[in-house]
């Protein structure tokens, strides 16, 4: 086989790619020749050196396959990636913002439900001294030492359940499946 013949069969077994591509790959084979050939190697030297254009052809088939599928995967995930962005702005993001909004207000109502007492027991010592007002903050304060604990548990699960819905959407975006 000739350099000649090499890039002639090559060109046949690289049929069904673009003709600019085909021209490309044809063109970086004749100065690869022509290079080893200056370097002093003989045409034979060069053709047992390389594959023959089956498999040279059979490869860049294949590697051109692989990059058009990592191009499509790729356009893919930013596709997901725009359309979970569009949906977590327009339908997550107000709940969420919005249970996390009432989860601290309750707490700071908590807290100063369990400080109440001793509010009124400084108005009950300075001013007005109505017993009513100060077993009524100890009522208050029974429900809020009720309403903390519930609070944590509430909130952890909260916290819990936005780590596995943002895991969820970076597997999404990934491409994985579960």
């Amino acid at each position: 086989m000739t350099k000649n013949e090499f890039l002639a069969n090559l060109r046949l077994h690289l049929h069904g790619l673009p003709g600019d591509e085909i021209d490309s790959i044809i063109q970086d084979y004749e100065q690869y020749f022509n290079e080893k050939e200056k370097s002093g190697m003989s045409e034979t030297g060069i053709l047992t050196e390389l594959p023959s254009p089956e498999q040279v052809a059979s490869t860049i088939k294949k590697e051109r396959k692989q990059f058009r599928q990592q191009e499509k995967s790729s356009t893919g995930k930013v596709i997901i990636a725009i359309a979970l962005i569009f949906f977590n702005l327009t339908f997550v993001l107000g709940p969420a913002l919005g249970i996390g909004g009432a989860i601290i207000g309750l707490f700071v109502a908590a807290i100063s439900l369990i400080i109440s007492p001793l509010l009124v027991v400084v108005k009950f010592i300075i001013g007005d001294r109505l017993l009513f007002e100060l077993f009524l903050s100890f009522v208050f304060s029974g429900i809020g030492l009720l309403l903390l604990p519930l609070l944590v548990k509430g909130s952890s699960f909260y916290v819990q359940t936005i780590e596995r819905y943002t895991r969820w959407n970076i597997r999404q975006v990934q491409g994985e499946s579960k």
